[in-house]
C-alpha cells in the first residue's frame, strides 16, 4: 500500500492537464499516469501494513497550519527513458522556491519515524536518490527533487513517429511563468494504478 501527499493545482491548469492526458490516449492507448488525478507530489511512501491514526491525525494537524501560495509553471518537459517508467515521461516544471521547499520537508518529517514500516528503494543509479531514500524513505527530497505535473509516460515501443511528433508540440507549449494558486493540500490512498482520497485540506 502506498500513502502520498499531492498539491491539487488550480482549475485552469486541472482542465488543461486532463485535456493533454486524452488526447494522449487517443494517439497511444493506455499510459502510464492517465489515469492518474492532477496533481503535484510532495512524497510517496510505500508501506507494509497501514499506518496509524495517530500517524494521519499527526500528518492532518501539520498540514492544516499551512497558509496558502502561489506557485509558477517554469516550461513543458520530459523525463526522457525515465528510470522509474521505462519510457518518455511528459511534465510541466515548477519553479523551485524556497516555499515548497520547506513545504515538503514539513511534510515528510512526519514520516521518518515510520521507516520500519516501509519498502524502502535503494537501487537508483544516482546515490543521491539512494541517500535520501534511507534518510527519508522517499529519494526525491530537498535541491535534487524537481516538482513537476505529470502528464503522461508513453512507453518507448509506441511509434516513434507519433512519438517524435507529440512531444515536439507538448515543448512548444507557453506556460513559462504560469500561477497555479495551492490552496489544497491531500492525502491518497494508493493501490496499483487506483487513486483513493482520504483527506483534503482547503488552505486558508
Amino acid at each position: 500500500m502506498k500513502i502520498a501527499i499531492f498539491i491539487e493545482p488550480s482549475n485552469e491548469i486541472n482542465k488543461k492537464i486532463i485535456k493533454l492526458k486524452k488526447l494522449i490516449k487517443r494517439g497511444f492507448g493506455n499510459q502510464k499516469y492517465l489515469n492518474h488525478p492532477v496533481h503535484l507530489t510532495l512524497a510517496v511512501y510505500k508501506f507494509k501494513k497501514k499506518p496509524t491514526k495517530f500517524f494521519y491525525d499527526s500528518l492532518k494537524r501539520d498540514i492544516s497550519i499551512i497558509k496558502k501560495f502561489n506557485i509558477y509553471l517554469s516550461k513543458a518537459n520530459v523525463f526522457y527513458n525515465d528510470e522509474l517508467t521505462s519510457g518518455n515521461t511528459l511534465y510541466f516544471s515548477v519553479k523551485k522556491t524556497q516555499k515548497i521547499f520547506d513545504l515538503q520537508k514539513k511534510i515528510i518529517l512526519n514520516f521518518r519515524n515510520l521507516k520500519k514500516n516501509m519498502i524502502i528503494k535503494c537501487n537508483f543509479k544516482n546515490l543521491k536518490l539512494n541517500k535520501n531514500s534511507l534518510n527519508y524513505g522517499f529519494p526525491f527530497v530537498g535541491k535534487i527533487w524537481i516538482p513537476h505535473l505529470t502528464i503522461s509516460s508513453i512507453s518507448l515501443s509506441s511509434n516513434k513517429n507519433k512519438m517524435s511528433k507529440i512531444i515536439e508540440d507538448f515543448l512548444s507549449q507557453k506556460i513559462h511563468n504560469k500561477k497555479i494558486n495551492v490552496n489544497k493540500i491531500s492525502i491518497w490512498k494508493i493501490n496499483g494504478d487506483k487513486h483513493k482520497k482520504i483527506y483534503s485540506y482547503n488552505m486558508q
